[in-house]
């Protein structure tokens, strides 16, 4: 039951958020939606959707919504320094060789929640892993 309340509590607040931005009662986009999974075309077609784009010309559209003319992308956090990258991958790889022999089988189980402690917010997540080889 405080899975399901969980679920609903997610659903319930995503359909605000659609709803404040198409201009759309809750009840209207839960009728569109119904919790399903839109491809692009269709999702233009019944309303969800304004236009196709990346990130970029959402920010251009954003601009030119606002009427700027001139403005700047900045990326942070900034770009880190390439040798300190470097030093930090021959140190990541010796504590994770050092957890592997430690944990031996179990290393996989602290991968898998290394993971999942990074992830915020409500997910879904299958019962399994799939590994390709």
């Amino acid at each position: 039951q405080l899975m399901q309340n969980s679920i609903e509590e997610g659903y319930d607040i995503f359909i605000s958020h659609v709803a404040e931005g198409r201009k759309m009662t809750k009840t209207q986009v839960d009728t569109v939606g119904q919790g399903r999974v839109w491809s692009g075309e269709n999702a233009k077609e019944i309303g969800l959707v304004d236009d196709f784009g990346g990130l970029k010309d959402a920010i251009a559209l954003a601009a030119e919504i606002e009427g700027l003319e001139e403005y700047r992308i900045v990326d942070l956090p900034a770009l880190p320094d390439p040798f300190q990258e470097l030093f930090k991958v021959g140190t990541d790889n010796i504590r994770a060789r050092f957890l592997k022999n430690e944990l031996g089988e179990k290393y996989r189980y602290y991968e898998y929640f290394k993971k999942m402690s990074g992830m915020k917010g409500v997910y879904a997540r299958m019962p399994y892993d799939i590994s390709i080889n």
